[in-house]
């Protein structure tokens, strides 16, 4: 689930994050991979079970990733 507010994103339930810069932070989700890219993004929170960012968010962008096979 992802929630959005003035300049903080809330993600919950993801697997692991991928990418972590500045400008842009890769998130791998149960059945996606959300990428998000802004200006000035830090991490506010972290749990095992939750990310809040914060910073200008320009872009969200949702894509699929191909399972390993024989899971």
């Amino acid at each position: 689930m992802i929630t959005m507010s003035e300049n903080q994103l809330m993600i919950e339930r993801y697997r692991r994050i991928r990418r972590a810069q500045e400008n842009q932070v890769e998130v791998e989700m149960p059945e996606y991979v959300l990428t998000v890219e802004g200006e000035g993004l830090t991490f506010q929170m972290m749990t095992k079970d939750e990310i809040l960012l914060k910073g200008r968010l320009n872009c969200l962008r949702v894509s699929s990733y191909e399972k390993p096979t024989g899971v």
